[in-house]
């Protein structure tokens, strides 16, 4: 089976899942579009972008970064969006199995998360396959008499010495799912993300370069103070959401105008650290309002810096409701670790990595 993975750091670690899931013997190839530190709102940009045509599995990981965002500003209604778009990219490219990697926290392991309770709540409703990696861990913690300081790293990633149980125990679940068609598609008024990038903006003379990032080439323009640049939108733009930014490139805050509003970024390490360029980021001051379809966005001054830059590549924005179809599915069984036997549990247990 091929798979495309669109997940957050966990799904790009070096010692992470992907690497033990690639030797599984029903796997052919992986494609992995994921970016360290997004979230499900990304789904706007990777509906353009992403290889669904040709996928067998489409695998999902946002909900660590999406419950981080949760504590920031209320994102569970952005879940829901980002949640049509993924059915959205399945619909339109059938053969694809969506399946969700619901992977928790560490301080959310023992209780509930907000985000994380949504995404599998959207997944037994539209009856969309699920990997729930805290029963997985829970039962590996009560079978392994393992700590819950040896399941996490830190407190958003599990520890990578569990890597090859979870991926061999996911690729045998994914390799079980067969191609299920809608049964019934809804017509719902939902709103949308889409990324604007730079091709679609007035540059006037700011240079562009291609930048190698996970997700592909993408564009990327570099601005110094008091610079900035003009994006001019489509008409269903209803608000600013995200910026796509290099963040190890960036020195100077972010500035977002339309109309009378304005945000303002702060941009660094601190905030985000992408082990490739560029950062969705989302910060709490957004979103902002869209007036008559334009958007400025440029560097500010960095006191005590000469002509900070940010590099930019674009931004995501919400629409105004419109028609989307969603899929509803008429899988049984999509609880994919409930599938799972005590007995299999043990054997993925032996594939534990032992500190050295």
């Amino acid at each position: 089976m091929k798979i495309l993975i669109l997940g957050t750091s966990n799904s790009i670690l070096r010692t992470g899942y992907p690497k033990t899931l690639a030797t599984h013997p029903a796997v052919t190839s992986i494609v992995n579009r994921s970016l360290g530190a997004s979230a499900s709102i990304r789904l706007g940009y990777d509906r353009d972008v992403a290889p669904f045509a040709g996928s067998d599995i489409v695998l999902v990981d946002f909900c660590p970064n999406d419950e981080q965002h949760n504590i920031n500003l209320p994102y569970l209604n952005n879940i829901d969006v980002a949640f049509h778009e993924m059915l959205a990219n399945i619909v339109a490219n059938p053969g694809c199995i969506p399946v969700v990697l619901a992977l928790p926290k560490r301080s959310a392991f023992l209780g509930s998360g907000p985000a994380y309770d949504r995404w599998l709540a959207l997944c037994r409703a539209f009856r969309v396959p699920f990997f729930d990696a805290r029963v997985f861990l829970c039962r590996l913690q009560a079978k392994m008499s393992l700590s819950v300081e040896a399941l996490f790293w830190d407190e958003m990633h599990f520890s990578p010495s569990l890597a090859p149980a979870m991926a061999m125990a996911l690729g045998d679940q994914l390799a079980m799912l067969e191609p299920a068609p809608p049964i019934v598609s809804l017509r719902v008024r939902q709103r949308c993300f889409r990324f604007s990038g730079l091709d679609d903006w007035d540059l006037a003379d700011v240079p562009t370069y291609l930048g190698k990032t996970s997700q592909g080439s993408m564009k990327l323009a570099p601005i110094a103070h008091p610079g900035g640049v003009t994006a001019t939108l489509p008409a269903e733009a209803a608000q600013v959401a995200g910026i796509a930014a290099n963040a190890r490139k960036t020195d100077a805050p972010i500035i977002v105008r339309s109309g009378s509003g304005e945000r303002i970024i702060d941009v660094g390490p601190s905030m985000f650290n992408p082990s490739s360029p560029p950062a969705f980021i989302f910060p709490p001051c957004l979103p902002l309002p869209i007036v008559d379809q334009q958007v400025w966005i440029g560097a500010g001054p960095r006191p005590g810096k000469a002509d900070p830059v940010v590099e930019l590549a674009g931004l995501i924005y919400v629409t105004t409701h419109s028609g989307v179809t969603t899929p509803l599915f008429g899988r049984d069984n999509i609880d994919l670790v409930a599938n799972i036997s005590d007995e299999a549990i043990e054997a993925y247990g032996g594939l534990i990595l032992k500190p050295e």
